[in-house]
């Protein structure tokens, strides 16, 4: 699934060595979401050609978001990156 980023932002990908600085990233790919439904909601992208992990919820976070959408997802990749 392919997530518009608008407006474009640069990204920090890590944990590269060095860090590297993607400029003006446009889309992203979302490659898959898992919730192993006891404690964390984690997501895998693909920015420019460069897989990441993040976490979008875990612990109390991941208790206070219950059923979230695909739209809170999006969101909060986008917060992430």
């Amino acid at each position: 699934m392919i997530l518009p980023v608008n407006p474009p932002k640069d990204v920090t990908i890590e944990p590269t060595i060095p860090a590297e600085v993607i400029n003006d990233v446009s889309e992203i790919d979302i490659i898959t979401i898992s919730d192993n439904t006891v404690s964390a909601v984690t997501a895998v992208i693909n920015i420019k050609g460069v897989d990441k992990a993040y976490v979008l919820w875990e612990g109390q976070a991941y208790i206070d978001i219950g059923n979230w959408t695909q739209e809170q997802a999006n969101t909060r990749i986008l917060e992430l990156i």
